[in-house]
């Protein structure tokens, strides 16, 4: 427990340090529903996923950058493979201009295994089609994440990093992220987390975010094992 307070503390910490003139502080907050469908057959959808986050930061106007919605269908096929088909609908704030709408259909494969009893791995691809009221594009995500369960069942520690590929402007962003996770009961977990940032600009300069993650997972105990988090 000593530990898990000491990772708290240094979460909360890294949040206040003094950062480049260039780089942001942001707050987000997300809830996931996971509502069960079936279980019989394999090719009809196990779930129906919701998720809502938004993102906040000084530098849009009233403090409100990202609002997303997210909802779809998942198939379970095998305890270490899932498939899901997301539509997400989305508030994007422009700083210093006029807000937007951006509209995705994400392809969401899921990987899920384990180096040890203890230390299990969760591997997510997004491929994602970006509409926005002036163009459309492509983008490829991969996140990888460790959950540490050799503490306490409750307070799971864990680390994730994801890379963005988007066309046609290639590597333009990373995300690692260090937190903890806290199992309230089988149906309701917490992640609490920071996240550092790489975003690449139009000039090709690269800044550095700071992010404080407060995530909510619900979901009934047969589908709330190994949920991958992130955004």
């Amino acid at each position: 427990m000593d530990f898990l307070k000491t990772l708290i503390i240094s979460i909360f910490m890294l949040t206040t340090l003094n950062l480049p003139a260039n780089a942001d502080t942001e707050l987000w907050n997300a809830v996931d529903v996971r509502i069960p469908l079936q279980k019989e057959n394999i090719w009809l959808p196990s779930r129906f996923d919701t998720f809502t986050v938004s993102q906040l930061a000084p530098r849009f106007d009233g403090g409100l950058g990202i609002l997303r919605f997210s909802l779809g269908p998942q198939w379970d096929f095998t305890p270490g493979f899932s498939l899901g088909l997301l539509g997400d609908i989305i508030y994007v704030g422009i700083p210093g201009g006029k807000s937007t709408q951006e509209y995705r259909f994400n392809i969401e494969p899921v990987f899920r295994g384990k180096f040890m009893p203890e230390l299990k791995w969760i591997d997510r691809t997004r491929i994602e089609y970006r509409y926005f009221p002036t163009r459309s594009n492509w983008r490829v995500r991969n996140l990888l994440r460790l959950n540490w369960t050799g503490f306490s069942e409750a307070w799971i520690p864990y680390l994730a990093n994801e890379v963005f590929i988007e066309y046609p402007q290639g590597f333009n962003q990373n995300r690692s992220i260090l937190g903890v996770r806290h199992v309230f009961d089988r149906s309701l977990q917490m992640d609490m987390g920071y996240m550092q940032r790489w975003r690449k600009g139009n000039d090709n300069t690269w800044t550095a975010d700071h992010i404080l993650m407060l995530f909510l997972f619900f979901a009934p105990p047969d589908y709330a094992k190994d949920v991958h988090g992130g955004e």
